[in-house]
């Protein structure tokens, strides 16, 4: 082989090199479109993604410096309009992309004017957690701002039916999609703020695509619920969909549903509390009836209670040793006396002068006067003792007899219990009734039964209250009790009751 047909070596480097000259010259300045995919973002600031099509896709990387100025951060699935430079990387011998530019494309655009309305809002103080107010735990008045014939409305009157004994809902409809939606929905929120007719507001829809939220992305809407003297909860969308009514909220639900079931939240816990209060307070009850019907049936044992003799016949008994004492005692004192009589007999037959001996005779006569008048006092004493002693044990047994019988009381006040609790409960469950049937008295369909309709527009699928909204030959779908069916306007009559001196002719 010749010195001339020798092939040139290269290195890797100078490959690399070479090939980076000829694309980053080709290439200078390049517009691309397309999807975002593997996006990721490090903590040096710079932002790495790969741009796709159906058929093909190339590494991107967006600097620091450059992503700063982009609105809104890029995420996968996001179709991109960029402009960049090729570039070839040598470490790694890769060629990507250098974004200097990037805008969205389609939706994009709006997702732009929402996070401009977001940041607008965020520096008036809309979004503030300090001016957001807590929602009342006991709600009477619930307003709701939604489309009547949606799934929505049903769904949040099944949940505050089954878990709020009392509330009165009312109902603002509006229609939640479409071009002037979102008035109708400010429209609404204010009314209920102008006129006072709720304590805690729901401003809701079900789910939808991006263009379906709109109205609860507009500024119109934010500015009413920010401006509303009423607490509002906002309920759009599903799980995954936030809106900036829900920024602007006092509270956010995930779903129209979850939004019923905080409001109600409170009440149900009261409800639940009260009802293991009243199963405590019965179980309490029983308990200490069960221990005082135990403690009732120990003193009717005892012995107190089933002899009469247990508290006299000890004292009986030592009124009893009392008396054969006295008696002894007496007889003692007799005899002796007697004893003395017989002695005091014999000295004076033993003197034997007459005056001595009637003197003696005087002197035992009063002897034994003394004597019987001493012995009688004793007696009399001894006795009165007695008396007294009898009436302490009569007075002491009386006490003792009356506060059993209280406690005999007692038991039988609480036999009672159990009736004053069944019909305390009767008459909260009277109550409990009656407040089902008020509520009954309020339901839209016992309107409806009552021989009214309600009219609405067939093709905006809207409501119709008043003449106004009318055209002739419209067609209308006109909604009752049982069904729906639909008519035509063949003549309009601006007012009700038409002047006696006016007739109605052709009529419809």
């Amino acid at each position: 082989m010749t010195a001339q047909s020798q092939p040139i070596i290269l290195t890797v480097s100078e490959l690399t090199q070479a090939i980076k000259l000829t694309l980053e010259t080709t290439f200078p300045r390049i517009w691309v479109r397309g999807e975002i995919s593997n996006c990721k973002l490090q903590a040096s600031g710079h932002l790495y993604f790969s741009l796709k099509d159906q058929h093909a896709q190339i590494a991107c990387v967006c600097f620091r410096g450059d992503l700063q100025k982009v609105p809104i951060q890029p995420k996968d699935g996001d179709q991109v309009l960029l402009r960049a430079e090729m570039n070839i990387w040598p470490p790694k011998g890769n060629y990507q992309l250098v974004v200097r530019e990037l805008s969205h494309v389609g939706i994009g655009d709006q997702l732009i004017k929402l996070e401009l309305l977001k940041q607008k809002l965020q520096k008036a103080g809309y979004f503030s957690e300090e001016r957001k107010r807590p929602i009342p735990k006991f709600p009477k008045r619930i307003g709701i701002v939604t489309s009547p014939t949606g799934a929505v409305i049903q769904d949040v009157l099944t949940i505050l039916s089954r878990r709020m004994v009392s509330f009165h809902l009312i109902l603002n409809p509006v229609r939640v999609q479409g071009e002037g939606a979102d008035v109708e929905i400010a429209q609404a929120i204010n009314q209920f703020n102008r006129y006072q007719l709720a304590d805690v507001l729901i401003v809701c829809r079900g789910g939808g695509s991006f263009e379906d939220l709109a109205p609860f992305n507009s500024e119109i809407v934010a500015k009413a619920i920010f401006e509303s003297n009423i607490p509002v909860v906002s309920a759009v969308g599903h799980e995954t969909d936030f809106s900036v009514s829900d920024l602007v909220a006092d509270l956010r639900a995930a779903t129209p549903s979850a939004a019923a079931e905080i409001i109600s939240h409170e009440q149900e816990e009261l409800l639940a509390k009260l009802s293991k209060y009243r199963k405590n307070i019965k179980d309490c009850l029983q308990k200490q009836l069960k221990q005082v019907r135990l403690d009732l049936t120990k003193i009717a044992k005892h012995p107190l209670f089933q002899s009469t003799t247990y508290l006299l016949g000890s004292r009986m008994q030592l009124l009893d040793d009392i008396k054969e004492n006295l008696d002894m005692a007496m007889k003692r004192q007799l005899l002796t006396c007697r004893q003395d009589l017989a002695r005091y007999k014999k000295s004076i037959e033993a003197a034997s002068p007459n005056n001595k001996i009637l003197e003696r005779r005087n002197y035992l006569a009063q002897l034994e006067k003394g004597v019987h008048y001493a012995l009688t006092r004793t007696l009399k004493t001894k006795k009165l003792d007695l008396l007294a002693k009898n009436e302490a044990l009569n007075a002491r047994w009386q006490a003792l007899f009356s506060l059993k019988k209280r406690t005999f009381a007692s038991y039988r006040f609480a036999q009672q219990i159990p009736l004053l609790v069944q019909k305390e409960f009767l008459n909260k469950k009277r109550k409990l009734e009656n407040l089902n049937a008020q509520l009954q008295l309020v339901d839209p369909k016992k309107i409806l039964a009552k021989g009214y309709c309600i009219l609405f527009a067939k093709k905006e699928e809207r409501v119709i209250s008043s003449i106004s909204q009318v055209e002739v030959g419209q067609e209308v779908r006109l909604a009752f009790v049982d069904g729906q069916a639909e008519a035509t306007i063949h003549k309009k009559v601006e007012s009700l009751y038409p002047s006696p001196d006016k007739t109605l002719k052709n009529p419809p």
